[in-house]
């Protein structure tokens, strides 16, 4: 059986994140979950794959990209 070594995958600048709001300073869970949502800081969210569900596969493990 012969094995291929995948290439490394360079890992993206780690950038630090701010603590985001607490629980208890929300009523309803859904708007903590928006203020979550919300305080990740703009370049952090660009580096976030857009298709992750569906290469998860590629992002883990170097797999090839399926197409949608």
């Amino acid at each position: 059986m012969v094995t291929k070594r995948l290439p490394a995958r360079r890992r993206p600048k780690q950038t630090k994140i701010p603590p985001g709001p607490k629980r208890e300073d929300y009523d309803n869970i859904w708007d903590w979950i928006v203020a979550m949502g919300e305080s990740i800081p703009k370049e952090v969210q660009d580096t976030i794959p857009h298709d992750g569900s569906i290469n998860l596969e590629h992002y883990l493990y170097g797999a090839p990209k399926r197409s949608r």
